[in-house]
């Protein structure tokens, strides 16, 4: 399972380098040299990023990561969520944080503006992903199995038609 906030990290740089244009994904080096994530310890981002990998919401090929689309939805869900959490919040340094990103013109720039306030308050943000179990939830599958009751008469008249054959 690992560190969620740092696999959010890592999932929302690549997240932003791919809207940035960077479709083909972005070298290793590059990438444990970006923003807050070069203050991490080399071996925990190897370890997430082999567990996200292994999850599907990236592929590591040669030495380029890019993300997959599973990875860029539960990014968009995340940081749906965590908007969603922010309205009416009265924390200090996230008064009127709702207000600010619904002013923003585009939903990317939105999804930014809803980073600015993780970042501004990651305390509140880690405790949010361990108490939604968002990652969990967004990472497993839903399985369900639906029972549909058999019409028998369908079945019925099957065999009927068999029978005249």
């Amino acid at each position: 399972m690992g560190d969620r906030y740092i696999q959010y990290r890592i999932l929302y740089t690549l997240y932003v380098k791919n809207y940035d244009g960077l479709l083909n994904g972005i070298d290793i080096k590059s990438l444990l040299n970006e923003g807050d994530l070069q203050f991490i310890d080399k071996g925990i981002i190897s370890g997430e990023l082999w567990y996200l990998h292994d999850q599907r919401l990236i592929s590591i090929e040669q030495n380029t990561i890019k993300i997959k689309g599973k990875g860029i939805d539960i990014i968009d869900r995340i940081l749906q969520k965590y908007y969603e959490l922010l309205e009416g919040n009265r924390e200090a340094g996230l008064e009127d944080s709702h207000n600010n990103i619904s002013l923003m013109p585009n939903l990317f720039e939105m999804r930014k503006t809803t980073h600015f306030f993780i970042k501004k308050r990651s305390d509140l943000f880690k405790k949010f992903l361990i108490s939604s179990s968002i990652f969990e939830k967004l990472i497993s599958p839903a399985i369900m199995q639906v029972y549909n009751p058999i019409d028998k008469s369908i079945h019925i008249e099957y065999v009927k038609n068999l029978d005249i054959l």
